[in-house]
This record gives structure tokens, C-alpha cells and sequence, in this order.
């Protein structure tokens, strides 16, 4: 039998701000669960001028939501401190900081993951040529060798064949999953020696 859900939640971050009774990462002045730090100064680097979040004001804050007696106060106690009153709050073992995680899909794969492939191991295309590369690799025949980075190339020597993939997202041993690159051959070497030590 089961459940059948129609859909999900297509933003667990906002999903668990507010089961917590927290403002969400769209908020101008409380975005983050853990700090103040304000749209303003979300590009601050100096760890010492960030105010972290402690679990004792945030429940005195929830409480002050909660006494408000008018929707007027709420409002204005929500848009200073970015929190509002959970009943998970009466729970006097429940700390919103450390036991409302963001699961690992969307915290690793989607995050951690994406960072290193598209920034680090350069897999990600411009969105200017993206749609003519994928054409330009995909129409050719089967069998023609394309570089990686999406120019012909006519030398067949045995060491560079690593480096040509001869259909559209075939694997080859730089690139086992079949990528496409529009970063550095280099990153390609990099890759591999990743793939080694995994």
C-alpha cells in the first residue's frame, strides 16, 4: 500500500526554515540559519565580524513571537530577528542549529559536487555556445574523433586518443563517465588522478 505523494518539495532549505520556525535564504536581513550576516554583507569574508545564531536566543525570540499580542508585532519581531514560534521549540532537548540539517543530497551532490565538477574540474559549458557545441558533437559521424574541447583534430597518435571522444558522451579513460568539457585539457589529468585515488 504506502503513500503516494503527487509531488515533493522542490526547496528543502525553505521546507526546513520553516518547520523551525526560521526566516528563509530569500530573507533581506536573516538569511541564513546559522549567522546574522544581511544580503548586505553575505560576501564578508572575516569570520570575526560574523555574528553566530546561539539555540538560547533563538527560543527566547520564538517566545517573544509567540507572546506577541498583535499580528503587527509578530511581523516586526519576524523581520528584526527572522524567527517565529515552532512547537518544536518546547522540546528542551530540540536545538534548531544542529538538528535541522539539510539532507546530503542537496547539501553534497548538488553542492559540493556541482562546485568542484563545474568550477574546479571545468565541466560545465557557457550558455553562449553550449547549444552549438552539443550540435557540433553530436551531429558528427560515427567514429570521427572530436576533441574534448570541441575542436578537430587530425592527429592519431596513440597518446592523445584518451583525449578524443568518438561519439557524443562516450567514456573514454580521462573521462569515464563520459563528460563533456569546455575547460582545460589540463583539467582533464586532473580527473584521472582523482579517479585513481577513488
Amino acid at each position: 500500500m504506502g503513500v503516494k505523494l503527487s509531488s515533493t518539495a522542490n526547496s528543502p532549505k525553505d521546507a526546513i526554515c520553516k518547520v523551525i520556525g526560521m526566516a528563509g535564504h530569500s530573507s533581506d536581513k536573516n538569511q541564513c540559519s546559522f549567522c546574522c550576516v544581511t544580503k548586505d554583507e553575505i560576501n564578508a569574508v572575516d569570520l570575526d565580524h560574523i555574528c553566530p545564531r546561539n539555540t538560547h536566543g533563538l527560543r527566547k525570540q520564538a517566545i517573544e513571537w509567540k507572546n506577541a499580542v498583535t499580528l503587527a508585532d509578530r511581523k516586526a519581531i519576524f523581520q528584526t530577528y527572522g524567527v517565529r514560534y515552532s512547537v518544536l521549540y518546547e522540546l528542551p532537548y530540540f536545538d534548531p542549529l544542529s538538528n535541522a540539517a539539510v539532507e546530503p543530497m542537496h547539501n553534497i551532490f548538488l553542492g559540493l559536487l556541482q562546485h568542484h565538477g563545474q568550477n574546479i574540474f571545468g565541466l560545465k559549458i557557457s550558455a553562449q555556445n553550449s547549444e552549438y557545441q552539443t550540435k557540433r558533437r553530436c551531429s558528427q559521424p560515427r567514429g570521427r574523433k572530436t576533441d574534448v574541447l570541441g575542436d578537430e583534430n587530425e592527429d592519431e597518435s596513440a597518446d592523445q586518443e584518451s583525449l578524443y571522444a568518438p561519439d557524443c558522451q562516450i567514456p573514454t579513460d580521462l573521462n569515464p563517465l563520459g563528460a563533456r568539457f569546455s575547460g582545460k585539457a589540463e583539467n582533464l589529468q586532473r580527473l584521472q588522478d582523482v579517479n585513481q585515488e577513488i
